[in-house]
């Protein structure tokens, strides 16, 4: 099975990386890497270059994290952001 490791940027510049499942939703995966729960205001909109953090109450970004690559990898699923130095 292939999974796609993501490299993720802040706006900061900080880097990240997390490995998401190839065979399931992106959206709801990627609520899983942020904590996103139903309910509490938040979403996490997906596109091809970023991924941003919404609170759909005030319809304002909260966050934005540039997607600088998504390789194919066999690691296993891992949906914790992890600092990269």
């Amino acid at each position: 099975m292939k999974n796609k490791r993501c490299l993720l940027q802040n706006s900061e510049g900080k880097r990240y990386t997390c490995v998401i499942s190839t065979e399931k939703d992106n959206s709801e995966q990627w609520k899983e890497v942020f904590s996103i729960q139903s309910g509490y205001g938040f979403t996490v909109d997906c596109y091809a270059d970023r991924v941003e953090i919404v609170d759909y109450f005030h319809g304002e970004i909260r966050a934005s994290f540039r997607i600088l690559s998504a390789e194919e990898t066999n690691e296993a699923v891992s949906l914790l952001l992890t600092p990269v130095k």
